[in-house]
């Protein structure tokens, strides 16, 4: 088994806490050979937009600069790569593309909002018609080619009460689409350490069925989250138990 995570926040998203040298430490500590940060991604914003749990605009720079040093600092004792989770918002993916062809190694696909970022459009609250928009996003995220993988792809299952046939053929869906487009999906430990409704069994155990890839992610918010290397060990078991198609690394 190797120790591989490429999804992590710094305090730059204000709903994190902890410097970027710090989560680098503790993921040396434990013995990870590749650590991606991939702070949420800061949007040329428009007006109206809800823009708290991410970065700003100001700050990519100083970020990307940070990730950076560090690779060098650390460069023989682990790989990191620099990242971005992004939602799939029409309009700016032009924008999105160019910031990784420049910028970044790699990039992943965080389904949270609808269209533009607003309370009211977030996908962890339920609105009208919301699983199908949830679908269309990902389906045109994943058909797009940019994003590396799927982000805790059951994330909508925060506003459901049960899991209905609904739910079910959303799952059917997501894991077509991934097997389709090649696009991992990701078993999130943040949302089964913190005891969410995701990750879901049902999901991960379909894609071991269709032999979708899939990537284990700490999605880390917290230095100590990333010290408990005895969770991120215990969901790897259950996964290769599943018969999941483990992806270690990326192509980068």
């Amino acid at each position: 088994m190797r120790k591989t995570n490429y999804h992590s926040h710094t305090y730059r998203c204000n709903h994190a806490s902890g410097k970027d040298e710090e989560y680098v430490l503790s993921a040396i500590d434990v013995g990870f050979e590749i650590y991606g940060i991939s702070d949420h991604t800061p949007w040329p914003f428009h007006p109206f937009e809800w823009d708290y749990y991410r970065m700003e605009l100001s700050e990519l720079e100083g970020y990307l600069s940070s990730v950076e040093s560090l690779k060098e600092k650390y460069k023989d004792k682990i790989t990191i790569y620099t990242g971005l989770e992004a939602e799939y918002i029409p309009d700016r993916m032009e924008w999105l593309k160019k910031l990784k062809k420049d910028k970044l190694d790699f990039l992943i696909f965080g389904n949270h909002y609808f269209r533009f970022i607003s309370p009211d459009r977030f996908y962890g609250s339920v609105w009208t018609n919301f699983i199908e928009h949830y679908l269309d996003d990902s389906y045109n995220a994943l058909s797009s080619g940019i994003y590396d993988f799927f982000a805790h792809p059951d994330f909508f299952l925060r506003s459901i009460n049960v899991i209905d046939k609904k739910c079910e053929d959303a799952f059917e869906k997501l894991c077509l689409w991934a097997k389709e487009f090649n696009t991992p999906l990701e078993y999130n430990l943040s949302g089964y350490n913190e005891k969410r409704k995701f990750p879901c069994d049902k999901l991960f155990q379909l894609a071991a069925k269709h032999e979708v890839p899939v990537i284990l992610s700490g999605d880390y918010h917290r230095i100590n989250e990333v010290l408990d290397i005895e969770l991120y060990i215990e969901r790897r078991n259950q996964l290769e138990k599943w018969g999941c198609l483990i992806v270690e690394t990326l192509s980068i």
